[in-house]
């Protein structure tokens, strides 16, 4: 097992680099490290992976060491690294690897990198700082923090969009509500006005035949006494049809008038009975005829 210690290299032609322990990517870009020309490829760290962990990019045995290639946490942290080795993907444990090569040489791993040709020993180890290494790593970190602050703005926008949707929809859910309650409402108000009108003309209807009926009786009631009035008429006028008169002679008085007929009640009575006739009863006229009381 290879250890992999930050900024200690076993090369003796390469240059140790005096920095800080925690220095970043950028900071070891800033200074003057000697760095291969041309990155390994994967095949290479393949190689190396496979000596140090048989290719088990998240092996943790808890020894120390983390993943495929075997790093430290100081080494990680050193490099950039985030979490812990193993959890990281297998090119972002390479892509770190490269950094840590770049600052230590192949020494980081001493004995598995032995294999290596000495043609790519010598080329990693003897070529001074690749500034376009340098910089694609850079470019490759920046477009990795991009495509993550677009992937946040998408996301953010869709969640936003999301939320305008689910606002958009709640409030037609409560505008179409709004509108229910109000039809019904109104639907309401107009059985309400319907039925009111229903029993006013009902009721009108029915003080109609009160009245109608009232009038009837009172119509009814009218030709009777009307009939009752006229038999009543018809009666006395036969009762007068059928009354005996006489006729003033000269010399006739209501007394002795009643005397000779024998009325009964005397003069007063031929006199109540003729009061029609007569104003006076002291004065009857020669021709005038008078009625003389029923017994």
């Amino acid at each position: 097992m290879d250890t992999m210690t930050l900024f200690t290299s076993t090369r003796t032609r390469r240059t140790t680099a005096s920095v800080a322990a925690g220095m970043t990517l950028m900071g070891a870009a800033a200074v003057g490290f000697s760095a291969p020309a041309q990155a390994a490829t994967e095949e290479t760290w393949d190689a190396i992976a496979f000596c140090e962990s048989t290719n088990r990019w998240d092996i943790n045995t808890g020894n120390g060491f983390y993943g495929g290639l075997q790093f430290t946490l100081s080494s990680w942290q050193g490099v950039g690294g985030q979490g812990y080795p193993h959890q990281a993907s297998k090119a972002e444990q390479i892509k770190r690897a490269e950094m840590l090569q770049d600052l230590q040489g192949w020494g980081a791993w001493p004995k598995c990198a032995a294999g290596l040709t000495q043609a790519d020993a010598d080329a990693t180890d003897a070529a001074p700082v690749a500034v376009e290494r340098t910089s694609s790593v850079q470019r490759q970190a920046a477009a990795e923090q991009a495509a993550a602050e677009e992937a946040a703005a998408e996301q953010a926008a869709a969640e936003e969009a999301a939320a305008e949707q689910a606002a958009a929809e709640e409030a037609a859910a409560e505008q179409a509500a709004a509108e229910e309650a109000a039809a019904e409402q109104a639907a309401a108000e107009q059985w309400a006005a319907e039925q009111a009108a229903a029993e006013q003309a009902a009721a009108e209807r029915a003080e109609a035949k009160r009245a109608a009926a009232a009038e009837k009786a009172a119509a009814k009631k009218a030709a009777a006494a009307e009939r009752a009035a006229a038999h009543q008429a018809a009666a006395e006028q036969a009762v007068v049809a059928e009354a005996e008169t006489i006729v003033v002679k000269a010399g006739d008085s209501l007394w002795k008038l009643a005397a000779e007929h024998e009325v009964e009640g005397g003069w007063t009575a031929l006199y109540e009975a003729n009061k029609d006739t007569v104003s006076d009863a002291a004065m009857i006229y020669v021709g005038q005829e008078l009625v003389l009381p029923q017994a």
